[in-house]
């Protein structure tokens, strides 16, 4: 099965979370929810 990479828009997001809280980097769960809305994935991705 190939992976696929996430989409640069996706990506963006996901590293402006990441570098935007670096000192506690895990998201609760409605973070989760509203990470995936926006990056257009799934939670479990």
């Amino acid at each position: 099965r190939k992976r696929r990479n996430f989409s640069k828009q996706a990506s963006e997001i996901l590293n402006e979370y990441f570098y935007s809280h670096l000192s506690n980097p895990y998201p609760s769960e409605e973070a989760k929810e509203e990470l995936a809305r926006k990056c257009g994935i799934t939670v479990s991705q």
